[in-house]
């Protein structure tokens, strides 16, 4: 498994009294040293908000706020707008829920809580985030279990194995 927070986590105090929501990602990036990738334009304007706290914390408390998508996945942050956010449906093929929900949390470890969503009776996945969220995972979980993934985090290269997640 991959550490959690590969990047040295910071404390954050950030106060906006008015700003774009694009630049207050671009500067809690800064602040808190954590690398973004922003899927699509992020529109609008952050209002006399404030938050106090670990980086990553702070990026999901302005998430939840600013009614954004966030992910994490070890060493960047993923953010998009609402708009951004596609519903995937997909079988999970080859693998139990069980190995895919330890295959997704070792490729993403914070996501948002309505992100994923299985149903026994169907033996389907609902995926919900940015087309490039969603479509990563779909790939992953289309590879058999005897495949290795070759991941990149942080400029490294990093196989993992779905059979050894089980």
């Amino acid at each position: 498994m991959f550490p959690l927070f590969a990047v040295e986590a910071r404390t954050v105090r950030f106060e906006v009294k008015s700003q774009p929501l694009s630049q207050v990602i671009d500067i809690l990036a800064d602040l808190a040293g954590i690398p973004v990738q922003k899927l699509g334009d992020v529109p609008g304007r952050l209002e006399k908000w404030s938050a106090h706290g670990e980086g990553i914390a702070v990026f999901q408390k302005l998430a939840q706020d600013a009614n954004l998508f966030f992910a994490y996945d070890g060493t960047k942050a993923i953010v998009a707008a609402s708009s951004e956010v596609k519903t995937t449906v997909l079988p999970l093929g080859n693998y139990d829920w069980v190995a895919a929900q330890n295959i997704i949390k070792t490729l993403y470890p914070i996501v948002p809580e309505r992100t994923l969503r299985f149903d026994k009776a169907t033996g389907m996945l609902t995926i919900r985030g940015p087309q490039l969220f969603n479509d990563t995972i779909a790939a992953v979980l289309a590879k058999p279990q005897n495949s290795t993934i070759k991941v990149i985090r942080g400029g490294a290269l990093q196989e993992i194995s779905p059979k050894s997640m089980r």
